[in-house]
C-alpha cells in the first residue's frame, strides 16, 4: 500500500520525509526533475524526491525497472527495499549503507536482556490478544507482578479454553488446534500469510525477528509471532465466519486467505492515535510502537487496536500510523461510521463466555494469577453457579456511540418501555440458572441478508429480507434481489440457488433496495440470527453510498440460543431449527431465514405454545 496518503494528510502535520510503500509495483518514471511517478496495484502517486524517506516494493509482480531510474533515486540518498513474503532478509538497493542513526537493533537486544522490559512487553501483548478474543471468552486477569513464565502459563490455559469454544462454534468439538484437521490446516496457512506481512514491518524497522519477548526461543522468528498476537482474535473470527459460510472444506484455505486480504484493506478507527487507517496499517502500528518504546521515546508499550471514537485524553504515544490523521474534534461522524462498519470493530460488544470456563477441566486456581473477572453468584437447583456481573453486560451486539447527522433517513431509536428493557437473569425450563438474556419488545423487525462472501469491504449484498412482527406475530414481509456486477461463486450459488444471471435479470439497484429496507424497518428493534453480520454488511453498503448507518437497537438470537441451549456441538440456524422442529423447506434465502428465525424465537421465548417444551427435549 502506498502509505503516504498525500492528498489526505494535514499539511501542518505532514513530516518532511515519509516512507513510500508500493504493492505490486508496475512502473516508476520521473515526470519532471526531482518528481517521481509510481504506478502500482491500487493507484498512482506523484511524489517529490525531497519528501521520500525510503521506498519499499513488495508483492509479486512481473516488472522490469529501468536501472537509470533506480540510480537517480539512490543518488538522492533514498534506499529501495524489495521484500517478498516470508523472506527473512530484504534486498536493499542504495548508494551506501542504510543509516540507522538510532541504532534500533542494539536497543532491541539490550532491552530484551532486561527482565522488566520483557515482562512489560509480554503483558501488553497478552492483554491485547485476549481483548481481541473476547467475542468468545472473557479475558483472564494478568497480575502485575507475574513473570513472563507465569504469563505464559495463564495464556496456555486461556488458549485451551478459547480453542475449545472456537471449535464448538464451528460445529466440530472433536477437533483441536494442534490436531490434524481441515480447520487447523487453514489456520496455519492464515498464520503464515499474516506472519509474512508482520516480518516485512520488522525487517524494515531494523528489529531482529529472532528476538521476541513473549516467545523466547531464538531458533525461529519469535518476534514475528509476538507481534501477531494482538490481532489473533480478529483473524480467527474472520476465519470462523468464512468457514461457517463455506460448505466445501477443501475450499476453506483459499476462501479464508481471500477474506483476510479483504480485511487487511478495510478501514478501521484507532482510538490510540485517533486515525482512520486500514487494518494493514493497524498491524504495522504494533511494530512501530515497539520501536519507539525500545528507543525510550515512550514510557509504555501501547498497542493500537480498533475501536470507536471516545472523549477524554488519549494515551501518550510518539508515533502516527501511515494513514489519515483524525485529530481531536474533526470528522467524528466519519470516524463513527468507519468504526460501525468495520468488520471486527463491534466484536468487543459481544458478550463473551465467563472466565475461567467450567468446561476446561483445568483447576485454574493452581496457576498463579488466573483470577476471574467481576462475578456474582446465583442460587438455584441446589447449587451456586458463578455468572458475570449483570451490570457489565449489554443487551445488544451492535451499538452506536455517535449521534447521527440531521440528514439521517432513520430516526434514532431510544431505549424505552417498548424498544428495550433491562436484562434479567433467566432460567431454562430445566431450572438451571443462565447468563442474562435480552428481553424482546412486543414489536420488532427480523432481518437477514445473502452476500457473495463474508468480508463487507470486499463482498457485496445480493438479497435482503425482513419480517415485521407485531405483538410477537408476523404481520408483513419484505424481500428483494440486488443487481450486482460482482460474480457469484459456485459455493454461494449452491447454497442460495442464486446466479449472476438471475441477479442481473431480477435484481434492483443497491440504493433502491436499501432505501426500501430502511423504510420497512423504521425505528423497530432489529433482530436476526448472527445479526451483527447482517448489520455490518448493510452499514458498509450505506457507507459506500454516502448514507448514514443503521442505528436501531439489535438483539442476536444466536446468542440467545447459546445461552438457553448450552452444550450443543452445532448452532447453525438450519441445524438448530431442524432439531427444534421449526425448520422451513428453504434455507439460505433471506426471507425464508427470517421466517425460520421467527419460529425459533417463538420456541426460545415461549411465544409458541406448541413448541414450548422443545428446549427441554434438546437439553
Amino acid at each position: 500500500m502506498a502509505s503516504p496518503h498525500k492528498t489526505h494528510v494535514d499539511a501542518t502535520r505532514r513530516p518532511k520525509k515519509m516512507p513510500v510503500w508500493l504493492p505490486y509495483l508496475q512502473s516508476i518514471r520521473e515526470s519532471k526533475r526531482g518528481v517521481f511517478d509510481f504506478v502500482f496495484n491500487g493507484g498512482e502517486e506523484s511524489i517529490p524526491a525531497d519528501e521520500i524517506q525510503s521506498i519499499m516494493v513488495y508483492g509479486e509482480a512481473d516488472t522490469a525497472l529501468d536501472t537509470r531510474i533506480l540510480t537517480k533515486i539512490c543518488s538522492r540518498g533514498i534506499p529501495i527495499i524489495i521484500h517478498r513474503r516470508n523472506v527473512e532478509r530484504s534486498i536493499i538497493i542504495t548508494s551506501g549503507p542504510r543509516a540507522d542513526h538510532d541504532d534500533t537493533l542494539s536497543a532491541h537486544l539490550l532491552k530484551r536482556a532486561q527482565s522488566r522490559t520483557c515482562t512489560h512487553v509480554a503483558r501488553q501483548l497478552l492483554k491485547a490478544k485476549m481483548r481481541s478474543m473476547t467475542y468468545l471468552l472473557t479475558a483472564a486477569d494478568l497480575p502485575g507482578n507475574a513473570s513472563v513464565d507465569k504469563l505464559r502459563n495463564i495464556e496456555a490455559v486461556h488458549a485451551k479454553a478459547y480453542w475449545d469454544a472456537w471449535f464448538r462454534r464451528l460445529g466440530h468439538s472433536e477437533w483441536h488446534r494442534r490436531s490434524k484437521n481441515p480447520a487447523s490446516e487453514t489456520l496455519d496457512a492464515v498464520s503464515k500469510f499474516v506472519a509474512g506481512i508482520t516480518l516485512r514491518w520488522i525487517t524494515y524497522h531494523n528489529l531482529s525477528p529472532f528476538h521476541g519477548f513473549l516467545h523466547t526461543p531464538t531458533d525461529y522468528p519469535t518476534l514475528v509471532y509476538d507481534l501477531m498476537e494482538p490481532y489473533r482474535g480478529l483473524t480467527d473470527y474472520i476465519v470462523l465466519e468464512t468457514m461457517l459460510r463455506t460448505a466445501d472444506e477443501t475450499k476453506w484455505t483459499p476462501h479464508c486467505i481471500a477474506a483476510i486480504k479483504g480485511w487487511l484493506s478495510t478501514k478501521t478507527y484507532v482510538p490510540l492515535t485517533r486515525q482512520i487507517v486500514t487494518n494493514h496499517e493497524l498491524m504495522h502500528g504494533a511494530v512501530l510502537s515497539l520501536k519507539f518504546y525500545l528507543l525510550g521515546r515512550q514510557r509504555i508499550y501501547h498497542i493500537p487496536l480498533p475501536g470507536k471514537p471516545q472523549g477524554g485524553r488519549p494515551a501518550k504515544v510518539e508515533f502516527k500510523l501511515y494513514g489519515r490523521h483524525a485529530g481531536r474534534t474533526d470528522f467524528w461522524a466519519e470516524a463513527g461510521r468507519v468504526s460501525q462498519t468495520a468488520d471486527i470493530g463491534s466484536l468487543i460488544a459481544i458478550e463473551p463466555a465467563p472466565w475461567p470456563p467450567a468446561s476446561t477441566g483445568t483447576d485454574n486456581s493452581e496457576i498463579e494469577g488466573t483470577q476471574a473477572g467481576p462475578m456474582t453468584t446465583v442460587e438455584g437447583a441446589g447449587t451456586s453457579i458463578p455468572v458475570p456481573d449483570v451490570s457489565l453486560l449489554t443487551a445488544t451486539t451492535v451499538r452506536q456511540d455517535f449521534s447521527p447527522s440531521q440528514t439521517s433517513r432513520l430516526p434514532t431509536a431510544r431505549p424505552d418501555s417498548t424498544t428495550a428493557k433491562p436484562v434479567s437473569l433467566t432460567k431454562v425450563v430445566t431450572g438451571r440458572p443462565m447468563r442474562p438474556t435480552p428481553t424482546l419488545p412486543c414489536d420488532y423487525c427480523i432481518i437477514d441478508v445473502e452476500t457473495t462472501g463474508v468480508v463487507p469491504s470486499h463482498d457485496v449484498l445480493i438479497e435482503l429480507g425482513a419480517l415485521r412482527v407485531r405483538s410477537h406475530r408476523p404481520s408483513e414481509s419484505f424481500s428483494c434481489l440486488i443487481s450486482t456486477d460482482s460474480p457469484v461463486n459456485e459455493t454461494i450459488r449452491s447454497m442460495t440457488g442464486l446466479s449472476s444471471e438471475q441477479l442481473k435479470a431480477e435484481g434492483v439497484p443497491l440504493a433502491t433496495a436499501l432505501t426500501d429496507l430502511l423504510n420497512f424497518i423504521g425505528a423497530d428493534t432489529v433482530i436476526g440470527y448472527n445479526v451483527g453480520f447482517d448489520v455490518r454488511f448493510i452499514n458498509q453498503a450505506l457507507f459506500n453510498l454516502g448514507s448514514d448507518p443503521l442505528v436501531n437497537p439489535t438483539v442476536d438470537i444466536a446468542r440467545v440460543a447459546r445461552k438457553l441451549l448450552p452444550g450443543r456441538d452445532n448452532y447453525k440456524l438450519s441445524n438448530l431449527a431442524t432439531d427444534l422442529g421449526v425448520a422451513g423447506p428453504i434455507s439460505h434465502r433471506a426471507l425464508a431465514d427470517c421466517e425460520t428465525t421467527a419460529r425459533l424465537i417463538g420456541v426460545l421465548y415461549g411465544h409458541d405454545s406448541s413448541k414450548r417444551h422443545s428446549r427441554e427435549k434438546i437439553n
